[in-house]
């Protein structure tokens, strides 16, 4: 670690950057997954996530900052897999960010969702979205935000101005049949007689072609002390799989201390096109301990059950039991 530090200083002064600060950092993640359910497959199974991020940032004489980030990701099969997952550059001042390059779209701005051990990200098993014959269902496994990821983009977050932010991005793939995904988000944050409250509400289309996605969400967060309660909803219409979803989920996250969160939550999803009204009620709970600095474990548990509008034969329950330990620099 020492010598790559080194090396890339040497590197930004021999450029002309010598103010720049340069930072490396990264994780390794193990973890678990066992799911029980009515499904005659097997879903236990272990898996890895890998992730180096290598960045740099400096500020000018007239008061410009600006840098760069690139994220590499790895994955473990017979060969070793090595992806770009992000790279971008950015330029700030007193008009707000300009972000240009992979990276995410604005609707994440306004996505008032976080912890460790919560459905967004947390468990990342698509069995919630199966029934018992393995048909995908319509539903969503969290309030959607959009199906833009990190695809090219340019993007724009604001200053923050009275408590509110606002961010916008666009995506433009060069054809009139390509989805071109637009994102925007609102952010307003006030403490309101020590409580913190923030609300925020967001949207993305994909554009004109047969596959559009067209989402809006709101979201209402309250902090008080080591507790937090978060409530959302979003509506989620799919063109191509006629699909009108709305998905409501309720979040609590709770510090018992400096090294111990637990946390729970409640999560609907239906569908409510005419003769497909597929239905995901889940629950669960989590525990995230910091073992140490760098080095943190992860357990949550979720109980589900969806419900096929088709065909209740395939109806299907059960519940999902995840742990992961992961180290970072």
């Amino acid at each position: 670690m020492r010598k790559v530090l080194l090396a890339t200083t040497a590197l930004v002064a021999m450029t002309g950057a010598a103010a720049a600060d340069v930072t490396v950092n990264g994780y390794y993640e193990f973890n678990y997954t066992a799911t029980s359910d009515d499904r005659t497959d097997t879903y236990d199974t272990m898996g890895d996530d890998t992730e180096v991020h290598i960045g740099f940032n400096t500020t000018s004489d007239n008061g410009l900052t600006y840098g760069m980030k690139v994220e590499i990701e790895t994955s473990a099969t017979d060969d070793l897999t090595v992806n770009n997952d992000e790279a971008s550059m950015y330029i700030s001042g007193d008009f707000g960010k300009i972000t240009l390059g992979e990276n995410d779209g604005a609707a994440e701005d306004g996505v008032l969702w976080s912890g460790n051990t919560h459905f967004m990200g947390a468990w990342g098993s698509s069995v919630t979205k199966k029934n018992s014959s393995g048909t995908a269902m319509l539903v969503d496994d969290h309030v959607y935000y959009g199906p833009g990821g990190n695809g090219m983009k340019v993007k724009y977050n604001s200053p923050n101005v009275g408590g509110f932010t606002f961010a916008y991005s666009m995506e433009d793939k060069g054809s009139s049949s390509a989805s071109e995904d637009t994102q925007a988000s609102i952010v307003y944050s006030m403490d309101m007689g020590g409580v913190g409250v923030s609300v925020s509400a967001g949207m993305n289309d994909s554009g004109e072609s047969s596959d559009t996605n067209e989402a809006a969400f709101q979201f209402i967060q309250l902090t008080s002390g080591d507790l937090t309660v978060t409530g959302g909803r979003s509506t989620h219409d799919n063109a191509s799989d006629s699909a009108d979803i709305d998905t409501t989920l309720l979040g609590l996250d709770y510090s018992v201390n400096d090294q111990i969160t637990v946390s729970a939550e409640y999560l609907n999803s239906q569908n409510g096109t005419s003769g497909n009204k597929d239905e995901l009620d889940a629950t669960g709970f989590g525990v995230s301990y910091n073992i140490a600095p760098g080095l943190n474990f992860d357990l949550t548990h979720h109980t589900y059950e969806v419900t096929d509008a088709t065909s209740s034969s395939t109806n299907n329950d059960g519940s999902v039991t995840r742990g992961s330990i992961k180290v970072s620099f």
